[in-house]
This record gives C-alpha cells, structure tokens and sequence, in this order.
C-alpha cells in the first residue's frame, strides 16, 4: 500500500494485493468468517503451499531487523511479548526449516507456537513495477517523476496533485520522465520501480516522502460515477479507461491528492528487492502490508486465501482468470496508507509482468493467523 517503504510509503504505502486504487472497494467482500482451524493435519491450512521455499532466509533478515532494534514489549492477540523471545523463536524456526520435511515443519511449528484467533481478511497484492524512462523530457517521455524540493521551496510538496500537476510549483525538481501520466500514478501507488533507459541500462527508485493528503480511491470514483461496473473493477480496466479518455485522465487521476516523491540508485548500481516499511528488503510472496497501529512490523503470521492465475498468453487473450487455494507464512514487513483495520492484508508479488497482473486482479478472501511462540 509500496511500491510500500511507508511504500507505500514505503511501498506505497509503502502499498496493490489490488493495488492500492481498489482498496475502498474491499470491506464489503471481507468474509465473516474463517475456515478450519489450523492444524499440521489438515490438509487445507496446513503446510506451504510455497513449501516453504525463501521462508527461512526471510526470517534471517527478518532477525536482523529485530536485533538491531532495542528490546520491547509487544502487545499481540491480548498478550505482551518480549522481542527477545519472538527472535529466538524465529530462529529456531529459520534453523530447523532446511534440513527438515514440510510435514517435519508442519509439525514443528505447531509445537512450538501458538495460532492467535484467525481473522477474516481482505487480500489485495502489490508488485515493482519496471518501465522505460528518460532523464530529459523528450515527446515521448513527457511526464515527471519528482523528488521532494529543498531549502526554501521545502514547503511545497505539501501542495496537492492537482496544484503541483497544473502548475510549475516543482519544476527543477524532476527526478526523471516517463512515457504517460497512467505510469506514473501506478508508480506512485507501487512506491518503487525499476527504471530501463535507452542505452540498456537500469536504475531503481525508492519511495522518499508523501505530501501528506489522504489517499483516495480512483477505481471507487469510477464505480461511483456508473463508468465502470463494481464487478469489472480492476487495475487493467482503470488503464483501459486511462487509454481511451486520455482528456479525462488528469481529472481522475487527480481525485487522489496525495502525491509521493521519490529518490534514485546511483548508475550501475544492481537494483534490490525494494525495501519496506520495516527497512528491509521484501521477498515476494512472503512479505505482507498490515497496519502497524494494529499489528507490529516483523511479526509472522500464516496467511490463508485464493490466488488469481494466468499466463501471459492468457491474459493477452483476455481469458478469465481461474483461483486456487494457498496456505503459507508471511511477515509483516511493510504498510500501506490504504492497509488499515485488521480485516486488511497487501501481499508483495515481486516483480515482472505476471506480478502486475496477479496484482492487478488480486482481490480474494481470506483468513490470517498470528503465531506467537509457545
């Protein structure tokens, strides 16, 4: 809800599983209820359905964030927690996960920690996108990207989008150009994106700041205003629409005030899984966007929900997606300023096309655990 980052602010917020245009569209779809309790027997919540691939080295960053910070109580599930504890928890986890079976695993965690009371959530995804870009404005790269002014000029990135996009309050604080303002309002959403520019190179950049306004919906405007049915929502159908009004674009895409500024690697500097919320480098389909009023950041839960799934031939041909079932421990590593209440969950796909459609299309029920250990 980053990309997060406070993507989201980090990545976004920083931020979507939908990205975050569809967040308002969630609370209404929420299940009231979970499924089966988890148990290292049942075959639906049980397990990974990843198999636990990348769970052991996302802990061990995730461990390292933990002890670099001092000792705290955490309130979690009506309980305090020490962080010293939940660290020697997590490692003995992050240890015993590559010279054991998934069964072992299964089984190891349920001896070990304790399933909070589930809650049924809302998932929505959020991916890294990667584009082409200019360091100069050109006819074919008219649209900027901006880092937040200095000095005397500090105070105005705090105007809103419509103010900084219809006059010239930030001009010299262009980072770089992109090729359409659609791009570049997705880029704002994501809260980070690889950059590919004309003489084959790559640079990433990172989510910087915000000028502080409320994020507001545009896929719920164009719900609001009968232009697209609640049902056919989706991040393709607002570019669609971007598309073929590109006169009307400005005007929807400026009912959302709040306006993201950003920083850029240096050349030939390798890009990195962008970082989150917590300041460390997400992994793809296992770090999570909670709101952190609620849920403290570097926790492990198990997330339990439906997938969207295509391929690239598929989506080219506009075939519909098909769901299938997963079961799989996440860590809340990032936030997003559309992820609030407990009933919201904003999954970090990675990046690459097939990322930004599942994220694109990701809005599914579920159900989410916190693990406490024993």
């Amino acid at each position: 809800m980053v990309v997060k980052t406070t993507r989201h602010v980090g990545l976004l917020t920083g931020v979507n599983l939908l990205l975050l245009l569809l967040t308002c569209l969630a609370q209404q779809t929420v299940a009231e209820e979970c499924q089966d309790p988890w148990q290292p027997d049942n075959p639906r919540t049980c397990c990974d359905d990843l198999f636990y691939e990348n769970l052991a080295g996302s802990l061990a960053t995730n461990i390292k964030r933990l002890q670099s910070t001092a000792a705290k109580q955490l309130k979690v599930c009506g309980q305090t927690i020490l962080t010293p504890a939940l660290i020697q928890a997590y490692n003995g986890l992050q240890v015993y996960i590559p010279t054991h079976t998934d069964s072992e695993i299964s089984t190891y965690i349920n001896n070990n920690f304790t399933f909070c009371t589930p809650t049924p959530v809302l998932i929505t995804g959020y991916y890294e996108p990667t584009v082409p870009a200019s360091l100069s404005k050109t006819k074919q790269f008219p649209t900027p990207l901006y880092t937040m002014p200095q000095g005397r000029r500090l105070q105005r990135f705090k105007s809103s989008r419509k103010t900084i996009e219809t006059s010239n309050i930030l001009q010299g604080d262009e980072l770089v150009f992109l090729e359409d303002p659609f791009t570049a309002f997705t880029i704002h959403i994501q809260g980070s994106a690889i950059l590919t520019f004309a003489d084959g190179s790559k640079r990433q950049i990172h989510y910087q700041g915000s000028n502080g306004h409320p994020y507001t919906s545009v896929g719920r405007v164009l719900i609001d205003q009968n232009i697209i049915r609640r049902e056919e929502m989706s991040m393709q159908a607002i570019k669609d629409y971007t598309e073929t009004n590109p006169k009307k674009t400005a005007e929807l895409l400026q009912n959302n005030a709040r306006f993201i500024y950003f920083t850029m690697d240096k050349p030939n500097h390798e890009p990195e899984s962008p970082t989150g919320s917590f300041n460390i480098p997400l992994t793809p389909n296992r770090s999570i966007a909670l709101d952190p009023d609620l849920y403290p950041q570097g926790l492990l839960f198990h997330l339990q929900g439906t997938l969207p799934v295509t391929t690239l031939k598929q989506h080219k041909e506009r075939a519909p997606f098909h769901r299938r079932e997963f079961s799989r421990f996440m860590l809340n590593q990032d936030s997003g300023s559309a992820i609030k209440g407990r009933s919201r969950v904003d999954l970090f796909m990675g990046r690459g096309r097939i990322a930004e459609i599942m994220a694109g299309e990701m809005q599914e029920n579920g159900c989410l655990r916190v693990l406490l250990p024993k």
